[in-house]
C-alpha cells in the first residue's frame, strides 16, 4: 500500500468513526492493510490476577482502578487488527506509544515501571493473528525485597496509550496508527507489615514455584 493510499484511507476510517462511532470487535474499517484484516481499535486492557476489565472499548467511566495488582502481573492489551513490533515502546522503561506511569506530583517526576512491551496472538482468533500486546513488568532481583520489581508498591499507576495525531508515539494496528486512545489505572499490592513479600506476586502456573 502506498503512503497516498494510506492516508486517504486513515482519513476516511477516521471521518467514518466520528460519524458512527467505533466499529465492533470483528468489524473492519475499509481498505485492506496487509496483515490480515482488522480495524486499528484498541478493545480492551486487563491485567492477570485481576478480574474484569482495566478498560474496554469505547471506555468505561470512570475506569475500572482495582487495587492489589500482584509486582509481576502482565498487562494485556487486545487490539481489533495486528500490532506492528516496531511500533512498540523499547524494553526498559514503560513509556512512549504505551505509558505505564506513576504521575509526577509537585516536586516529583513522573515515574515509569520498568519491564518489556512483546506482541502475541489474541487466543480466541486464528493462528498468526497478532493482536496482543503484553507488558511483562521485570521480576524482582531479590524475592524478599518486592521494590526490587518492576512495579513499585505501594503506588497508583497510570496506563495510557495515546492516538493517532496526538502523540508523536502511537501504535501501529492494521497497518494504520491507532484510531483511539485508552487512560486507566491500578493500584499495586502492598506487604503486610511483617509478612511475606510472596502474597505480592502471582504464579500462574500449577506447581512448585520457580
Amino acid at each position: 500500500m502506498n503512503r497516498t493510499r494510506m492516508m486517504r484511507g486513515l482519513v476516511v476510517a477516521v471521518a467514518a468513526i466520528a460519524v458512527s462511532g467505533f466499529v465492533g470487535c470483528g468489524g473492519s474499517s475499509g481498505g485492506g492493510d496487509g496483515a490480515g484484516g482488522g480495524s486499528a481499535l484498541l478493545l480492551s486492557i486487563t491485567a492477570q490476577g485481576i478480574p474484569g476489565p482495566l478498560w474496554e472499548s469505547p471506555g468505561i467511566t470512570p475506569p475500572n482502578c482495582p487495587t492489589n495488582l500482584p509486582l509481576n502481573a502482565p498487562v494485556i492489551f487486545t487490539f481489533a487488527g495486528a500490532v506492528d513490533p516496531a511500533s512498540l515502546p523499547a524494553p526498559g522503561q514503560a513509556i512512549g506509544a504505551i505509558q505505564i506511569t506513576i504521575p509526577g506530583t509537585a516536586g516529583a517526576p513522573t515515574l515509569p515501571a520498568f519491564g518489556g512491551f512483546g506482541v502475541q496472538d489474541d487466543p480466541a482468533m486464528p493462528p498468526g493473528n497478532a493482536r496482543r500486546v503484553v507488558f511483562t513488568p521485570v521480576p524482582p532481583s531479590d524475592p524478599t525485597n518486592p521494590q526490587s520489581a518492576g512495579f513499585a508498591t505501594p503506588a497508583t499507576y497510570t496506563i495510557f496509550v495515546p492516538r493517532g495525531g496526538s502523540s508523536s508515539q502511537v501504535l501501529t494496528v492494521a497497518g494504520r496508527p491507532l484510531q483511539n486512545e485508552a487512560l486507566t489505572c491500578f493500584s499495586t499490592c502492598e506487604p503486610p507489615v511483617g509478612g511475606s513479600a510472596s502474597v505480592c506476586f502471582t504464579d500462574p502456573v500449577p506447581g512448585n514455584p520457580f
